[in-house]
């Protein structure tokens, strides 16, 4: 969408030179940087695109001061602190909008969001792009959560409603969380009864829920997608209402029998800069050469690493330690002692609590240890290389282990339960994997083969199956 023009002016109100708005004493924003929905600011009025305009009620500014911000749509949203947004986001932003297509799901972001809202949101982005490219106008609804994004991610026209969790909370929690849903569910039938969406596609998380719902009952095109081998509560309680289901893994556990005729594999699309990965072929693993180990646990690392591998390493025999390359995100209260366990080993370890270059370091691996949440068994499959998963032994429904448990059937990587974890059993994994990497080479063939590279666009299509074609009659009823 073109950058307006003809903006309705307001005291403290400025167009800013990269198109977004400025309010007196707040820094430039680029558009659709800071989003309001209709309950949280003062609607002023709207230009000759369509762009709304609010005013911040600035309660949460210790100036207290008002300012205008532009409420705009826009064409993809991304995984934020991960950074998978894309040139062909901002290229998108001047193609003709066609169609509206509503995304919602969970948007946490913050520090403890966890690996599975970041995953689940490194699809969405993908998608995004994707439909952003065929001409299709985006929307995200999510809930308070929502409050974090920014960067590209807060280009994407967003609303957020109220939701109540459905999984995961005590019994006194969820009874408090069912006002929440059937408010959020309220809130979504107005929503879509403004938007007018020619489809709504939920990706999981108990945000989804209420718009799915409304979705459901206000007769729109709907679809779910699911990121794991194992149906999440809500997308649980939404299949035998959506119209169609798409999964990344070929084992949907969970999923309702009268639901099965729905599904669609369609798989989860990476961040381009892996997914550019993938025409690496496997480095050799000959002579005396270097054997690249690459370790990470989720968005913040994994405690059980730190722990198990420096001593698993400290058993191998002499030659491997010295071969060894090791590269391992570790928790901060770790990271020291980690470092101080590899030192005395000799082993050269390179340690940090976040890495910013990790589609060369998953090239350059040999062998990656890592839990196994579906981003991370998507990128693993992306780039072609083997790996040894140790779920979360917490996750709900324990659907990192089906995970595994599908990464293993394929011969990509093997499952090891964190209580097997131990320093003995890795390292005789590892002296085995060594010794022999023919094995290693053959289970990175699996996992390139495992995957499925063009994730976004099998589920582009899936929408655009759900979309009333051009010159059809629009027969879709408007939410009530």
């Amino acid at each position: 969408r073109p950058a307006p023009t003809a903006a309705r002016q307001e005291p403290g109100f400025a167009r800013a030179p990269d198109g977004g708005a400025a309010g007196a004493g707040s820094d430039s924003m680029t558009i659709g940087t800071r989003l309001f929905t209709w309950w949280k600011g003062e609607f002023v009025g709207a230009d000759q695109f369509g762009n709304r305009y609010y005013r911040e009620k600035g309660a949460a500014r210790k100036d207290r001061r008002k300012r205008w911000v532009l409420y705009s749509g826009a064409v993809d949203i991304g995984q934020g602190a991960n950074t998978i947004m894309t040139q062909i986001c901002a290229d998108a932003l001047g193609v003709e909008m066609a169609r509206f297509v509503l995304i919602m799901g969970d948007t946490d972001l913050t520090a403890d969001a966890g690996k599975s809202s970041a995953s689940r949101q490194t699809f969405v982005s993908g998608k995004a792009a994707e439909l952003a490219g065929r001409g299709v106008r985006l929307a995200l609804v999510t809930d308070r959560r929502g409050c974090t994004l920014g960067g590209d991610l807060g280009a994407v026209e967003t609303h957020r409603i109220r939701a109540g969790a459905v999984a995961g909370k005590s019994i006194v929690a969820r009874l408090r969380s069912t006002p929440e849903l059937a408010w959020g569910t309220m809130q979504a039938r107005a929503l879509l009864k403004r938007l007018a969406p020619d489809a709504v596609i939920g990706f999981g998380g108990y945000a989804s829920v209420p718009t799915m719902l409304a979705a459901s009952f206000a007769g729109v095109r709907t679809s779910i997608h699911e990121q794991n081998a194992v149906l999440g509560r809500a997308n649980r309680l939404l299949a035998r209402r959506v119209g169609r289901i798409a999964t990344s893994f070929a084992v949907a556990e969970g999923l309702p029998v009268d639901a099965a005729g729905k599904v669609t594999r369609t798989g989860m699309p990476v961040r381009p800069k892996i997914a550019a990965m993938g025409g690496r072929s496997y480095p050799t693993l000959a002579g005396d050469g270097p054997v690249r180990l690459y370790v990470f646990g989720g968005s913040q690392g994994a405690r059980v690493f730190s722990d198990v591998v420096p001593e698993a390493v400290g058993r191998l025999a002499g030659t491997w330690r010295r071969r060894l390359r090791i590269s391992q995100q570790c928790r901060p209260e770790t990271l020291d002692d980690t470092r101080s366990a590899y030192g005395k080993l000799g082993v050269e370890a390179e340690l940090s609590t976040f890495f910013g270059d990790v589609p060369e370091r998953l090239a350059a691996a040999h062998l990656i240890i890592a839990r196994a949440g579906a981003s991370t068994v998507a990128e693993c499959s992306a780039v072609g290389r083997p790996a040894i998963l140790v779920p979360y032994p917490f996750a709900i429904d324990d659907h990192q282990t089906v995970n595994a448990r599908c990464v293993e059937m394929t011969g990509a990587g093997w499952l090891m339960p964190e209580d097997g974890f131990t320093p003995e059993a890795l390292a005789a994994r590892l002296e085995s994997l060594f010794d022999l990497p023919a094995i290693l080479e053959r289970a990175a063939a699996c996992a390139r083969t495992a995957g499925l590279d063009d994730a976004a666009v099998r589920l582009a299509d899936l929408v655009f199956q759900l979309l009333p074609s051009n010159g059809e009659p629009e027969t879709r009823r408007k939410a009530a």
